[in-house]
């Protein structure tokens, strides 16, 4: 089920969702990720619940840690 998980997680993203990740896992704080989206502040918190949601994760930590899995699996 992880190989699973990992493999396809980010499958399930929208394209804002999948931006966020990739902005997240650069190193980009809140409010820089504010700017460059051009989108509010709850706009992007938003997006992180969802995101988190989908990927069934509770943290930055654990996003690298799925990111670095699935790329280990592919």
């Amino acid at each position: 089920m992880a190989y699973n998980l990992a493999v396809h997680a980010f499958d399930k993203l929208s394209g804002q969702e999948l931006r966020l990740a990739e902005l997240i896992m650069q190193g980009y704080t809140q409010k820089e990720i504010v700017e460059i989206l051009k989108i509010s502040d709850n706009t992007v918190r938003g997006y992180r619940k969802s995101l988190y949601s989908k990927l069934q994760i509770h943290s930055r930590k654990e996003l690298f840690e799925l990111a670095e899995m699935a790329n280990k699996l592919e």
